[in-house]
């Protein structure tokens, strides 16, 4: 049994050890991302984390599960694996109607989302 004290564990032989880098970066990654999840199931968004495999294979099955007039916002398995590895951001997709989309980006903006004007993607920004 491992008790967190910062970014160091101790375990129950009283051991401290350093948390590795990208786990450390995961965590910070998750923490954002579901806070600001909570905000967006707030207001009616379906989110989820690490959907699918890939961009092809989460497009395709929020579609058929939810539909084009549902809102929704996700980032897939691939996206994940680059946050685990490392990744500075991740993209966030999404299908939005028109009178969610204004909010959403407002809520977005709060955690430093970037969006490019183009494409379906968010660009959410891993903490350091």
């Amino acid at each position: 049994m491992e008790e967190v004290k910062g970014e160091e564990k101790v375990n129950t032989e009283g051991v401290i050890r350093q948390e590795d880098p990208l786990e450390l970066h995961y965590k910070k990654f998750r923490q954002k991302i579901s806070e600001c999840y909570k905000e967006l199931r707030a207001i009616g968004v379906i989110c989820r984390h690490d959907y699918a495999c890939c961009l092809s294979c989460a497009s395709y099955e929020m579609a058929d599960r939810y539909g084009d007039d549902t809102d929704y916002v996700y980032y897939h398995g691939g996206d994940n694996d680059n946050v685990q590895n490392g990744a500075k951001t991740c993209y966030l997709r999404w299908n939005l109607t028109s009178e969610k989309l204004p909010q959403v980006i407002e809520i977005l903006k709060k955690y430093g989302c970037d969006y490019p004007g183009y494409g379906k993607a968010f660009v959410f920004p891993v903490p350091e």
